[in-house]
């Protein structure tokens, strides 16, 4: 769709539908987004990864490797 939209407008079609605009700019914004989601979740599970040790060394009686 975006390719297509995309192509349209770029070559002077004129049977373009008034909203097209919208297939224009959901691809580049859904990926915007999943970009952004993704680099959040990694900001919030920054400080994880010492607590997810300390939890499997309590729940497991593990203990460390060097």
């Amino acid at each position: 769709m975006f390719l297509s939209v995309v192509h349209s407008m770029l070559s002077g079609s004129g049977d373009l539908h008034p909203n097209a605009w919208v297939g224009a700019i959901m691809f580049p914004v859904m990926l915007a987004f999943g970009f952004g989601l993704l680099r959040f979740g990694r900001y919030l599970a920054r400080d994880e990864s010492r607590f997810l040790k300390d939890f499997l060394i309590r729940t497991l009686d593990a203990h460390e490797q060097n």
